[in-house]
C-alpha cells in the first residue's frame, strides 16, 4: 500500500474577518465569506489531489470563529467545499479530522493485509492439494511396484529357481556361490 499524503492549505485570508470584528460592518462579513468561497474555487482548480494522489484538500482557517461566522450566514459553504473535495478545518477540527483519516488509513492497510494473507492461504491450499494428488499417485506407484516385486519373486521362486537347480544337478556344474 502506498504512502498516503494529506494536503493542508493554510493560506486563507482573514483580512476582511478582522475588519468585520473591528468595525462590525456587514460589508466586511460579506467580503470575508466571498474570500472563503474564492479560496475554495482557487484550491479546487489547482488539482493538488492529482499531483500527490490525495482524495481531499484541507482548507485550514486559523480562527474557529471566522469559519463559524461564515457558516452561520451561508451554511451551504461547507457542502460547496466538500463537493470540490475540500474540507474546511479550524484549530478545533483539524486534529480530530486527521485522527479519523489516520484510523481509516490503518483499517485500509489492515484490510489490504487481510486480502494479501487470504491470497497466500488460497495459493497454499491449491499447492497443498496438488502435492496431495502427487503424493497419492506416488503411494499407488509404490503399491504397484510392491505388487510387481511380489509377483516376480513368487514367479522366480516357483518357476525359475527349480529350473536352475535342475540344470545344476543334470549338468554337474559347480557354482562359486549357491543361489539361496
Amino acid at each position: 500500500m502506498k504512502n498516503k499524503k494529506i494536503i493542508i492549505d493554510a493560506k486563507t485570508s482573514l483580512k476582511h474577518y478582522i475588519e468585520y470584528i473591528n468595525t462590525g460592518d456587514e460589508r466586511f462579513l460579506k467580503e470575508h465569506i466571498k474570500s472563503i468561497k474564492n479560496h475554495i474555487k482557487t484550491l479546487s482548480s489547482k488539482n493538488y489531489e492529482e499531483l500527490i494522489e490525495s482524495e481531499f484538500i484541507f482548507m485550514f482557517i486559523p480562527v474557529d470563529n471566522a469559519l463559524n461566522l461564515a457558516l452561520q450566514k451561508e451554511p451551504h459553504i461547507y457542502e460547496e467545499a466538500f463537493k470540490n473535495k475540500i474540507i474546511l478545518t479550524t484549530p478545533m477540527t483539524l486534529l480530530p479530522a486527521l485522527r479519523i483519516i489516520e484510523s481509516i488509513w490503518r483499517y485500509e492497510k489492515q484490510n489490504q493485509n487481510i486480502k494479501e494473507l487470504l491470497k497466500l492461504v488460497e495459493d497454499m491450499y491449491d499447492k497443498m492439494r496438488l502435492f496431495l494428488e502427487e503424493y497419492e499417485k506416488l503411494g499407488k506407484n509404490i503399491n504397484n511396484s510392491k505388487e510387481m516385486y511380489d509377483k516376480s519373486s513368487k514367479r522366480m521362486k516357483e518357476t525359475l529357481l527349480p529350473k536352475l537347480k535342475e540344470i545344476k544337478e543334470t549338468s554337474g556344474i559347480i557354482p562359486k556361490k549357491e543361489i539361496v
